[in-house]
């Protein structure tokens, strides 16, 4: 009987010692959607009291299509006043913007969205240690406001990104209770059979 239970607490103690929990494309996909915050909003900050800006906005087009209309003359004492004024046509595309950026006449307006698509590659390392996943997001939804963004807006791009794996049997911070919580019992298990023994 003392036999049985030593090999027990033995073949327990390496099973739980041994296992290692692989990084798969569904655990990738829900830490990228967690550390990435996808679908997330692609934003621009529009400066409307700054002349540049609405020099820039005024050489778009977005004031003939309705979106904006822009002050061309201002007064002395109106110096720091809105140079560009959104019209209800833009509405949509009007962002929640902080309290001191509305204090400094900043408004933020959405250029498009960008979704998680999916994973191209899971790449572990020789120890299990570190893993690299290559995944691709779709840019869709492209507002009237996107051709403010400097250079062009990719439909479909390709990312790195590199999870380093702190505990042996979970990719994520919030298993390490589960972790934990199972060398307590084993470690129970084992005192309590080792006590069997010599009682």
């Amino acid at each position: 009987m003392k036999t049985r239970s030593i090999i027990l607490a033995v073949a327990l103690l390496l099973m739980c010692s041994c296992t290692t929990k692989e990084l798969d494309k569904t655990m990738a996909l829900q830490l990228i959607q967690k550390e990435k915050d996808y679908p997330r909003i692609l934003d621009y900050d529009v400066f409307c009291s700054d002349p540049a800006q609405a020099k820039m906005l005024l050489n778009s087009g977005l004031e003939g299509k309705g979106y904006v209309v822009i002050l061309r003359t201002q007064k002395l004492k109106d110096a720091g006043n809105p140079l560009i004024v959104f019209t209800d046509k833009a509405t949509p595309y009007l962002l929640p913007t902080s309290e001191k950026d509305k204090a400094l006449n900043v408004q933020k307006v959405k250029l498009a969205e960008e979704i998680l698509e999916g994973i191209i590659s899971i790449k572990t390392s020789k120890d299990g240690k570190t893993a690299t996943v290559e995944y691709t997001t779709i840019t869709s939804g492209q507002t009237p406001f996107s051709i403010l963004q400097t250079g062009e807006i990719k439909k479909k791009d390709i990312f790195r990104l590199f999870f380093a794996v702190r505990y042996r049997l979970a990719y994520r911070k919030e298993t390490r209770h589960r972790i934990s919580s199972l060398k307590n019992t084993v470690l129970f298990i084992l005192i309590y059979f080792f006590n069997s023994l010599f009682n």
